[in-house]
């Protein structure tokens, strides 16, 4: 992934109110879709500047944020710090390449799977880092015709995901109970790009 790109945009990366609003999109979907308590620890992969991570810190007992880009991680641990949300911890990870030594109740990304070149490798890579019966919930974009991404934009691996291959893909990484919904769309180019929630358990 390309850490320079995401390091150069982040300062300014709040500044889209169409960010915050796919973020609480999101969030709304997780909080129908799985289950959140408070004695979970949780993993978020590409993270970025932690629009997502400040509203599940309340319901989860901690998030491990993580992200490639330390400009992003800087803008999300002083918004962290200046909330006083002390249950949010981050570090530098990749998980298309990188394991960690320790295990998740859950993990969730939005918009992180797309910029993965080896997808399979990545959602395994989720699968093993899980608990017993620990969830994964992951937002991206539909398939898309590469219109999604302007010039300026850190460019992707994918650009989208066939729901249907997804499911597949989750299913072979060894979860359960996978479920793909529409969650939120963005317009933008004259054009609409679903985004979707793809939910599943450990088995």
């Amino acid at each position: 992934m390309e850490k320079n790109a995401f390091d150069a945009i982040a300062q300014n990366y709040d500044e889209d109110p169409g960010h915050q609003k796919r973020a609480e999109a999101i969030f709304a979907a997780m909080t129908r879709m799985i289950p959140l308590t408070k004695n979970q620890e949780i993993l978020e992969c590409g993270a970025g500047t932690g629009l997502l991570t400040v509203l599940l810190a309340p319901h989860v007992a901690s998030i491990l944020a993580t992200d490639v880009s330390l400009g992003m991680l800087t803008v999300l641990e002083e918004k962290c710090h200046r909330l006083g949300l002390d249950n949010v911890h981050t570090a530098l990870y990749d998980p298309a390449s990188e394991d960690l030594d320790r295990a998740f109740d859950g993990i969730v990304g939005a918009m992180i799977l797309h910029h993965i070149p080896q997808t399979q490798t990545a959602l395994k890579r989720f699968h093993g880092l899980l608990r017993p019966t620990g969830w994964v919930a992951l937002a991206d974009l539909d398939a898309e015709d590469g219109s999604f991404h302007s010039a300026g934009m850190p460019q992707p691996a994918h650009h989208g995901f066939d729901r249907a291959k997804l499911l597949l893909d989750l299913e072979s990484a060894g979860f359960h109970s996978v479920h793909i919904d529409t969650v939120h769309s963005i317009e933008k180019n004259g054009k609409v790009y679903p985004i979707f929630l793809a939910t599943g358990q450990k088995t």
